[in-house]
């Protein structure tokens, strides 16, 4: 990364936020075009756990994703809460992010449940920092809370990462004795 110049912010610009906290509870819903600049002011207060993120191509691919209907958006008080970009082919995360200020706010848990609904039965995946990462600012540990399964590691974006797995609700549930 040094001799190419390749450097990515390893903590997101230190923010002051005004105001009252939101309640969160504002429907999940499908992200409109309107809605990309509130995507991308939350997308940079969690660009740390993306490394080698090129916002220009990310945002290119965000607009197909809106246009595709696979980005869902929980917005409130116009502030985006969290967001999430579904591949519906492949059950692929493309993105997941929560506002640093929600963080434990059920916002996760209830967008990772939106993704299953919509994922037509697929098993969800989605790639993050592999373990001892001194880069990983906990996103590891978030994912592991969600009881994602570690899979098998991979370089993604030019970053040596590690694929994780939720398998479809149905064979989860069976799975862990739920009915």
């Amino acid at each position: 990364y040094r001799t190419q110049g390749l450097f990515y912010r390893l903590q997101p610009r230190l923010m002051a936020f005004k105001g009252a906290l939101q309640t969160g509870q504002a429907p999940i819903r499908l992200a409109t075009p309107d809605d990309v600049p509130a995507w991308m002011a939350l997308l940079h207060l969690v660009e740390d756990g993306y490394p080698c993120l090129n916002v220009e191509q990310y945002l290119r691919a965000l607009k197909e994703n809106i246009r595709k209907q696979q980005a869902f958006l929980l917005h409130e008080g116009g502030t985006a809460l969290g967001a999430a970009a579904l591949e519906r082919e492949t059950g692929h995360i493309l993105f997941l992010g929560v506002h640093p200020r929600y963080r434990r706010h059920g916002i996760q848990e209830r967008l990772i449940q939106t993704l299953r609904q919509n994922c037509h039965g697929k098993a969800l995946s989605i790639i993050t920092f592999r373990a001892h990462d001194r880069a990983d600012p906990g996103y590891r540990k978030e994912i592991e809370s969600l009881h994602f399964q570690a899979r098998e590691p991979l370089v993604a974006f030019g970053y040596p990462a590690q694929r994780f797995v939720l398998p479809c609700a149905e064979s989860w549930k069976s799975e862990n004795g739920r009915k």
